[in-house]
């Protein structure tokens, strides 16, 4: 009797799941759309691109969701071919400079599930950055969900889609040969016709030249993307990726490799040559290195080893390589005729470390 009674009670439990399991979401405000999405297939959401797609362009992607109340509890997961930057309400939800780490011409779809309940609001921003993983150009770019409880208990979920805002952001990537722009990094191998990083990987010098540069034109201003569609900034729809395709299962933060900063320190030594500064930092290190101008002229072209800035004339402004790690000892610091070495206030080594994520302390 007690054994009958056990197994009544619970079939009754495994029905309630699988009603709850399948049970329509609560749609957006305005939509009139009825989204089956849970946190169960969620991984299952289409993939969206910019309409026009190159190997160079780093993009910017965002929605705004209105909702009737905070969400209680909510999560995002990222599918993507290339490298991530997850913000919400403007703010970084992890402590990784991006995520996934990658090699080069590693273009494997990893997708990245994020707890984003400390950042919630009533209305929630979701921006994403997007950087290719070259030489890749493809319509598999990112694909994204949105899902969670609101106050009482309703359960939501959005997909990506048309709906979505992208447009080129103020960085990309570019072809450019840091064996001439930084020959102290790079040592030539005649005898391959191949060019050698300081950490022995080889790249193509016929015909291709080095890839791991990057250029920021900071006179694009347009600091508020992440936060708004701000009406000075040109927005366009994202395109779907109407090919059947299910991007792989959602993996927890805590599971994904990423770079993050470990130390801070600066160079020892400067020299001057005409109009170039060359500084040495006390060893080698992976990472990006960050350099402080202060008067510059707008639109002035600053060279930093694997990085081109372009200068909008604030009273201080920093250029660093975004989604590039480079090996480092030596760096070299030119640029167009309006440069001026006093321009340059302070160089600081960033040193990263590839990690697995670590919650924060609330």
């Amino acid at each position: 009797m007690i054994f009958r009674i056990w197994m009544c009670n619970l079939c009754m439990a495994l029905a309630l799941a699988l009603s709850s399991s399948t049970m329509p979401l609560h749609a957006e405000k305005g939509t009139g759309q009825n989204l089956l999405t849970s946190t169960f297939n969620a991984f299952q959401t289409p993939w969206i691109s910019a309409p026009q797609t190159d190997s160079t362009s780093m993009l910017w992607f965002t929605r705004i969701y209105k909702q009737t109340s905070r969400p209680r509890k909510a999560f995002v997961s990222v599918a993507t071919t290339g490298k991530i930057q997850l913000l919400v309400n403007g703010m970084n939800v992890s402590r990784n400079l991006y995520e996934p780490f990658r090699s080069y011409a590693d273009t494997t779809e990893v997708n990245i599930r994020y707890d984003i309940t400390p950042f919630l609001a009533r209305n929630n921003t979701i921006s994403l950055w997007y950087c290719p993983t070259m030489p890749h150009a493809g319509r598999k770019q990112v694909a994204i969900s949105y899902w969670g409880e609101l106050a009482d208990g309703t359960p939501f979920a959005y997909n990506s889609d048309e709906t979505w805002a992208c447009r080129r952001a103020n960085r990309g990537m570019q072809w450019a040969s840091a064996y001439q722009q930084n020959p102290s990094s790079q040592q030539q191998d005649v005898s391959s016709d191949r060019q050698v990083s300081s950490s022995g990987q080889q790249y193509p010098s016929s015909g291709m030249l080095f890839p791991l540069a990057e250029w920021h034109n900071a006179t694009d201003n347009a600091t508020p993307w992440q936060i708004n569609l701000a009406d000075s900034i040109p927005w366009l729809s994202a395109s779907r990726y109407n090919t059947i395709h299910v991007a792989p299962l959602a993996q927890p933060l805590q599971l994904i490799p990423a770079p993050r900063v470990i130390k801070v320190f600066s160079p020892e030594v400067q020299n001057t040559q005409s109009d170039t500064l060359i500084y040495r930092f006390p060893r080698h290190f992976q990472g990006i290195v960050r350099i402080t101008f202060r008067g510059t002229r707008s639109g002035e072209n600053i060279y930093i080893n694997h990085l081109r800035y372009i200068c909008n004339g604030a009273t201080d402004e920093q250029a660093f390589s975004k989604f590039t790690l480079t090996d480092n000892f030596n760096l070299i610091i030119h640029g167009d005729k309006h440069f001026r070495l006093k321009s340059v206030q302070n160089v600081e080594a960033l040193e990263t470390r590839i990690v697995l994520y670590r919650k924060f302390l609330f």
